[in-house]
């Protein structure tokens, strides 16, 4: 379905995809083919606002045969405010290659609502907010708001099981459970420069190989009445639940009305590792 709204810039093309009950995109088989394209793409600056609505994504595998491509399966450079992700689940996906992500802002602002991600395999993230035009710089120009998520049993392959931020990034009411991440943040990680807002949220099982057994960060990050219970990073090197450092940027951690138990590294119980002082950061 296509719209189109007028606005003083010009107009705005809206795309919209809505599925239905028992329907899906994927394949027909766990033995699934790889995708060595964009298989759902919005193109840089061209207005296009993208909703998929009520729609199922599974056993499906991307990846990427030129550096630029990646192995990313849906991707939002439109720069427009109006996209949507809604009501949808995503479920044993793997992207490979590269930066290899499900949902990635490049452009633009999108909100994701009521989502399921479960089972996926990347290698940053089932989520990715990054602009290669505006990096490291304010106002963000890529941007995302996730709302009532679940995101359970991901994991990426370098960094970041659930979600990587390089924008600004809003989670509310979302629950991540065993996330996974090879060195940092088996759930979300932000980037230099970045900024994080994590509120009403649930951390529990999830793992680090090496830093940050739940969060990881080079800069802002606010959490507001959140749990973290059960996070762990494999070595003794970072923190059970939150770890930071200063990479391009320095790091700004606050806390507020939060519990945190029971999250460890191999050496003893961590709640928050920094390197290479815990400087600058705050809780309530």
């Amino acid at each position: 379905r296509d719209d189109v709204e007028s606005r003083g810039l010009g107009d705005v093309y809206k795309r919209q995809i809505i599925g239905n009950n028992g329907s899906y995109f994927g394949d027909t088989t766990p033995n699934h083919l790889s995708i060595k394209y964009h298989p759902i793409l919005t193109r840089d600056n061209s207005n296009v606002s993208l909703k998929i609505i009520n729609t199922t994504f599974k056993w499906i595998k991307t990846q990427g045969w030129t550096a630029k491509t990646s192995g990313i399966f849906i991707e939002i450079g439109g720069n427009t405010t109006d996209n949507l992700l809604e009501n949808c689940v995503f479920d044993k996906i793997t992207c490979s290659d590269d930066h290899s992500t499900v949902y990635y802002v490049k452009k633009g602002q999108a909100t994701v609502k009521n989502c399921k991600f479960t089972n996926i395999q990347t290698e940053y993230g089932v989520l990715s907010i990054y602009d290669p035009d505006n990096v490291n710089i304010y106002p963000y120009t890529a941007k995302m708001i996730i709302e009532n998520c679940y995101f359970e049993s991901n994991n990426g392959g370098v960094s970041s099981g659930a979600i990587n931020n390089c924008g600004e990034l809003i989670v509310k009411n979302s629950s991540f459970n065993k996330n996974t991440a090879k060195w940092w943040a088996g759930a979300i990680h932000t980037h230099s420069k970045a900024n994080s807002t994590l509120i009403n949220s649930t951390f529990t099982n999830n793992v680090a190989g090496w830093n940050g057994g739940a969060l990881y960060t080079y800069s802002y990050l606010q959490i507001d009445n959140c749990t973290f219970y059960g996070n762990n990073c494999t070595t003794d090197n970072g923190g059970g639940a939150i770890g930071a450092c200063d990479h391009l940027s320095t790091y700004h951690i606050t806390i507020n009305n939060s519990k945190f138990e029971k999250n460890n590294n191999n050496c003893w119980n961590c709640l928050l590792y920094t390197s290479p002082s815990p400087r600058d950061s705050t809780s309530s």
